[in-house]
């Protein structure tokens, strides 16, 4: 459950315009039977949504008995320290979840300047909506700075690292993970060969060599990554790098 009844609207609406790419957040007010400008300045958190408002929307979405409970009674009577860290998690999860978070930090390191979230939201072929709450979250977490010119990346984005060698897992990293292979899968019917590179090797191994596997796997990366950032105002594409090893045995049963 969203621990912010503004942070599940917005999902909801996203889940809605991938059903329905022209769906516009006027046409989803009109579906909830709230002005859009209330609802807009709601998901922007520049204003709170009124108890009659919530009862109106809570029909409209079929709220849950719980969900009803649980957004009435902590979200419209106040936010509290415990409910932002939770907000903050969320945001920590989807920025990893959703691969075009990390899209949008490599387009500032490239030639293009993108003004608003429309400019976004066609180069890397995802919704309106998806970009604005990315470009949101990404403000929120502290990697973006908005400008009177559109974005910047912040101090902080230096520090944030994409490439995982700690060899730690999670549900976020996995989500990732799943849809960059799938992107893999897409690229080999929909990119022509020249601007792609699909390559594989099979190999016996002793299993106690696989951290040195891993280990020059990292040193590849990190070589890679050198590349991109060598002359960023030259740079004209984003690229994305998707490497899996893993074994093609299975294991004994006993």
């Amino acid at each position: 459950m969203k621990s912010s009844f503004c942070a599940y609207i917005k999902e909801r609406f996203e889940e809605k315009v991938k059903q329905n790419p022209r769906l516009s957040l006027r046409g989803y007010a009109r579906q909830l039977g709230v002005d859009p400008s209330v609802l807009s300045r709601f998901l922007k958190q520049e204003r709170t949504i009124s108890e009659s408002t919530f009862k109106k929307v809570a029909s409209k979405l079929c709220l849950s008995p719980e969900e009803y409970s649980f957004y009435s009674n902590n979200i419209l009577k106040g936010n509290n320290s415990a409910i932002r860290i939770q907000e903050r998690e969320i945001d920590e999860f989807k920025l990893i979840s959703e691969w075009y978070n990390l899209a949008i930090l490599e387009l500032l390191d490239t030639k293009f300047r993108l003004e608003d979230s429309k400019m976004y939201a066609k180069r890397l072929g995802v919704s309106e909506i998806e970009i604005e709450n990315a470009l949101e979250r990404l403000i929120r977490l502290g990697y973006l700075i908005q400008t009177e010119d559109g974005y910047e990346k912040s101090n902080q984005s230096n520090n944030f690292v994409t490439i995982d060698k700690t060899g730690s897992t999670n549900s976020a990293k996995k989500t990732l993970q799943k849809q960059l292979l799938q992107f893999a899968i897409d690229a080999v019917d929909e990119i022509e060969v020249t601007k792609r590179s699909n390559s594989s090797l099979t190999l016996a191994i002793n299993k106690k060599d696989i951290p040195l596997v891993k280990s020059k796997i990292n040193e590849f990366r990190d070589s890679l990554h050198s590349v991109s950032r060598a002359e960023p105002d030259d740079n004209d594409s984003v690229y994305q790098l998707a490497i899996a090893f893993y074994p093609l045995l299975k294991e004994r049963t006993k």
